[in-house]
């Protein structure tokens, strides 16, 4: 997303590109605007009305950017680029309910304050982790939905193409998506908090979440735009896919990491920290993840036409898992700023760095997709995996030996079938998310059954 490629001034991208500079101060607000409340309390009125703004002034700026928009379509202004670009236009859709909602909510119900702390919930706290979505989601949204020439104004009408006619029923499934992802905001910021507390966490953000994936799933294609999935890899090659690869991508932001988180904290709360050995489930926290995100990229690359063999796909995979790895370690110092509220703190931030930057090199180069269903089953198994290398007494050998067998088949079974689907199999793509569903369902069983060895040591104490 950019100001525009037309030689003449595009408000609407204008508008956008202050959007995307706005969410800047979204993200750090919670740093410094309670500083600059209580250095200049008497200035209350005024702080408490910047942080309204910072949800409402998006909206209001691509309300006016849609305004105009719509002028020139009903108008037939062919200076206008978005015209002859009906497949790509329906995203701005998504982009204003996402705008709209989340002013809505926030006025309606989700009343937090920067400046409002302590009582049963934590408001500042709610509307920190509100607003650090907001802002990570604006750029992701504005960079990985709408072209930089999308919006483009030239001084001279564009040569018109009768085929290029914009089906706004189509919009309606982006629509959907927009409204969901905007309550997905809030609602992480409750569970998140809800986790911190040690509570159960609610399934509102993963419906929430599949109802946000769902539909841009569907107006990106769920089925290649090749036309069939015996065409997929070629389709791949052709760069067709490219929005079929980032709402892949977007599965381990909007479901897989609240779900890791979760599991994080149920792990915890059933099997405490550890004795000793901490530093062998993290390593295995670091090992697991790569090795499972590069033997990703190596089963998905290896079948497309323009790779010669094993070889280049281990090559190639290896460069689309490096720039991860070394933002995942990276993350895992940021318990060192003082993120260290969760149980394990440096597999957090290992995580969540790679759960961000995973997104932005998907726009970058769409293949990096390929390294999506090894780092999700990694996601869904590690935070009961790590618990077997430690130094754990209440924890019976032959009860990790059974879980790393299950969890590790699982996760090697869902790769099998996301090779299948390259290689022409629909049922490999459907086989392959049930697959990566069941290593999650199968550690919630896990941690669900009774520790043998628990009543004998309560007895020998």
């Amino acid at each position: 997303m950019a100001v525009g490629e037309g030689d003449a001034f595009s408000l609407p991208a204008t508008l956008m590109t202050i959007v995307l500079l706005w969410s800047f101060l979204q993200w750090t607000a919670p740093w410094w605007l309670p500083e600059l409340f209580r250095r200049y309390p008497e200035s209350e009125q005024r702080w408490r009305g910047f942080d309204r703004a910072l949800t409402l002034v998006p909206f209001l700026l691509i309300f006016f950017a849609g305004v105009d928009l719509l002028k020139a379509a009903l108008t037939t202004d062919q200076t206008y680029s978005f015209l002859n670009q009906p497949e790509q236009v329906i995203w701005f859709a998504m982009i204003f309910c996402f705008a709209f909602s989340s002013a809505m909510l926030e006025h309606f119900f989700f009343k937090w304050s920067l400046f409002d702390e302590g009582g049963d919930e934590d408001d500042s706290a709610l509307r920190s982790s509100a607003l650090r979505w907001q802002g990570l989601l604006w750029p992701l949204l504005l960079f990985g939905f709408l072209s930089s020439d999308l919006f483009a104004v030239y001084s001279a009408p564009l040569p018109h193409d009768p085929s290029s006619v914009i089906d706004y029923g189509t919009a309606l499934f982006p629509a959907l998506a927009g409204f969901a992802l905007a309550g997905w905001v809030f609602l992480s910021a409750q569970s998140s908090q809800r986790q911190l507390r040690g509570e159960s966490d609610s399934p509102h953000l993963t419906i929430a979440g599949i109802i946000a994936l769902i539909p841009i799933l569907a107006a990106a294609g769920v089925m290649p735009m090749g036309g069939e999935w015996q065409n997929f890899s070629e389709s791949v090659v052709l760069g067709n896919e490219s929005m079929f690869a980032l709402a892949t991508s977007l599965f381990i932001l909007i479901l897989a990491w609240p779900n890791f988180l979760n599991l994080l904290t149920r792990v915890h709360e059933k099997r405490g920290q550890a004795k000793g050995r901490r530093f062998l489930g993290l390593t295995r926290i670091f090992g697991h993840t790569l090795l499972f995100t590069w033997a990703s990229g190596v089963l998905l690359l290896e079948p497309l036409p323009n790779i010669a063999g094993w070889h280049s796909a281990m090559w190639l995979s290896f460069t689309l898992t490096l720039p991860l790895a070394l933002a995942g370690l990276l993350g895992a110092l940021l318990p060192l700023a003082g993120l260290d509220d969760r149980p394990r703190a440096e597999a957090w931030g290992f995580l969540f760095a790679i759960t961000l930057t995973l997104q932005f090199l998907t726009i970058r180069e769409p293949l990096t997709a390929t390294l999506v269903p090894g780092l999700a089953v990694s996601m869904m198994a590690l935070p009961l995996l790590a618990t077997h290398p430690e130094k754990r007494p209440d924890l019976p050998l032959t009860r990790r030996g059974i879980e790393s067998a299950v969890l590790i088949a699982l996760s090697v079974l869902a790769l099998y079938f996301f090779r299948e689907m390259m290689q022409g199999s629909e049922s490999g793509y459907l086989l392959g998310w049930v697959t990566v569903v069941a290593v999650s369902i199968t550690s919630i069983l896990f941690l669900r059954l009774p520790d043998q060895s628990n009543s004998a040591i309560d007895e020998e104490e």
